[in-house]
This record gives C-alpha cells, structure tokens and sequence, in this order.
C-alpha cells in the first residue's frame, strides 16, 4: 500500500482570512477525491491511500505533482493565501509522521522510519514529557521498550498505534464521500439590508466548498440556486432566491460569481438576511480530455468562451430581452429569413457550435422540382 499525506496551511500573512483550516482541510480533500476514493481526514491532515490509483495516473510521481499543481493553482486563483505541504509512506501513520516532522523544513525528513520523533506519533502526544524523562526520543527507542511495560504504563493505544505504522495492525478510516449534489448554508456574522453586500457571505460558499466539490466529482457547474433567509416578519416572505445559469460547464467559478453580483445588484430586500444557502442545479461530467487538462478555468479550452461571458454578463446586467440576437429562418421570403431573439435564450447553440436553420431559398424549390419529376 502507498499513503500520501496532505496539509492545507494557511500563510501567517493572510488578514483578514477568507478561509480558516478546517475549510482548507475540507476543500483539500474534495480535491483528494478526484485521485482516490480512500480519502479520509485524520488531525489536520488528508490521508490519501492511493495505491490502487497510481496506475491510472502514471505512477506516484505523477500523481503527486498532478495534485500539488491543482492545488496550489486552486488557491491561487480564488487569493487564498494558503499552500499545501505532503508527504508519503508505506502506511498512513508512516506518511503523516513525515508531514508533521518536515513541516516547513523539507531537509529534516528522515530517511529511516525508526527515527520519526515521537511527537510526530498521536497517539504519544499525551505521553511526551515522561518518555523524553525515560529517553525515548524516535520510535525506534520507544519500539526497544518491553511491550509489557510500555502497554502498563501507557495504555494500550500507544501499542496499537506503533503496530499500525509499522503495518502489523490494519488501518480503519472513516472515508470521506461527495453528496451527488451541493448543498450548504452560511451563516452571516450580521444581518444584510442590502442585496449586493450578500455577495460577500455567497464568495466564502463559492471560492473552496463548491469548486472543491466540483473538482472532487470532475464535473462541471452548468446552474446553481443562491437562497437568503430573511427576518421573520408578518408581511414579507420568508426567503428569496436567484438562480444563475450559463450556457458552458464551468469549474473556475469567476465568471458564476461575476453574474450573481450583476444579478444580485438589482435585487431589493424586503427583510434583513440572516443566512445564505447555496445549490447546484444542474452540473455536466467533464470529458476525458478536459478533465486531463491542467488548467481548472473550462473557458481556456473551448474557442470563444470570452465572448460567451461577455453576453452572459450583459444579459445579466441590461436584462435578457436587452441584448438580442439574429437568428435565421426557414422561410423564403426575404422580410422573414431571420428575426431578432433574445441572445441569453440561444447561448447554448452558441455554445455548442451549432448552426441554426436557414432557408434554402430557390435551391429548395428546385430540389422539390427534381423530386417530383
């Protein structure tokens, strides 16, 4: 078997944070889920056993640098001042020993499992002053103790942990699983009169839940729904929402959140808001070829996303009846051949390269000529 170990840290010069540790934590091991399905959550680190993966992604080497370059281009294009620490071993413990004694000092690893230090073990923690008391220092000098006494004067948990680094003993995770849909709630620190200041509580659900949930099921984001929850009060309802939509797939949700803020500018609440919920609606399986494509943004790989963006964005902003496009008609008088439609209705055959309907004018009628002769 093969573990890596992962850590989100977040950078000492991030004021205020977008995100605490435990939200990278969570996002980091939606992204884990995209390699492994034996993903799970131990302390502050993500323990991935990958063994039955590597082949798929070209071996160990490859599937490291793969998840560090998605990793550090996740949190670098949502400004998350966070970066991402790992390590491996031939057991989970062995792994997570590593990443907690090579924590920003890469050249401090051991090469020799038996000289970890012992407060890289959890199961030591509780225990540290008296076995530095008695000269255990590495888990080597720990392993030279009778089982007996260490089991008397320890407890047993400290045996077992030792047994399961050393693989004697058989791991048990509680995996970590992707709902088939997003769902989350947000509280917000203080009640929003105004529409366009929930974009800020609607960013912290955007920027790592939802992306790193998209990565982890290598889907894309086609619609989702944004709820606020109002004071109670007698004559208002107790909720809003607005649902955005585009017309490509997207996993780099800069675009999504762009919308929602044109949208959300034209709202008007009637109540405080007190909490924000977040779905998705509608997601698409992303294509063998652009899920092996580095770059988390769907627009780079199809021709003419920006210009998708910019009508979305429009529409959004002027309305949808505002920004119009021709569309051909199969008719063949010359008034009739084309009509003017709203654009934000036929962005998804824009989307999709499909050319619409056009009359054939006089070659029809001679083709029906031929037909009937």
């Amino acid at each position: 078997m093969r573990w890596i170990a992962l850590q989100a840290c977040i950078r000492p010069d991030a004021a205020p944070p977008l995100i605490d540790a435990v939200a990278a934590q969570q996002a980091l091991a939606c992204m884990a889920l995209g390699y492994t399905p034996r993903v799970a959550l131990v302390d502050e680190a993500v323990l991935m056993e990958v063994s039955g993966s590597l082949r798929l992604f070209g071996g160990l080497a490859r599937l490291a640098q793969n998840m560090a370059s998605q990793a550090s281009q996740f949190f670098e294009q949502n400004k998350v001042l966070a970066y991402m620490e790992r390590s491996q071993g031939a057991t989970s413990l062995i792994a997570l020993g590593r990443l907690r004694q090579c924590r920003g000092q890469p050249e401090a690893a051991s090469k020799r499992v038996a000289d970890l230090p012992m407060h890289t073990l959890t199961a030591a923690r509780p225990h540290l002053d008296v076995l530095e008391r008695v000269g255990c220092r590495s888990w080597d000098d720990l392993l030279r103790l009778p089982r007996a006494g260490v089991a008397r004067r320890f407890g047993a948990p400290l045996l077992q942990a030792l047994d399961r680094a050393r693989g004697h003993a058989p791991d048990v995770y509680e995996w970590q699983v992707l709902p088939e849909s997003f769902d989350e709630t947000q509280e917000l620190d203080a009640l929003v009169t105004h529409a366009p200041a929930l974009m800020a509580g609607a960013q912290r659900l955007l920027v790592l839940p939802l992306q790193a949930w998209l990565l982890g099921r290598q889907r894309g984001l086609c619609a989702l729904k944004l709820v606020w929850q109002l004071d109670k009060r007698r004559d208002v309802a107790p909720s809003g929402e607005l649902v955005i939509r585009t017309a490509q797939p997207a996993q780099d949700l800069r675009h999504l959140a762009r919308l929602m803020a044109e949208q959300l500018g034209q709202q008007r609440l009637p109540a405080p808001v007190h909490s924000l919920r977040l779905q998705s609606l509608e997601t698409e399986a992303l294509t063998d070829s652009a899920a092996a494509t580095g770059s988390l943004l769907m627009a780079a790989r199809q021709q003419g996303g920006s210009a998708l963006e910019l009508v979305e964005r429009l529409s959004a902003r002027l309305g949808p009846e505002q920004v119009q496009t021709w569309q051909a008609r199969a008719d063949h008088r010359p008034e009739q051949m084309q009509c003017w439609v709203s654009a934000q209705n036929t962005i998804k055959s824009i989307a999709n390269n499909s050319r619409p309907a056009c009359a054939g004018g006089i070659n029809d009628l001679k083709n029906e000529a031929r037909t009937e002769a």
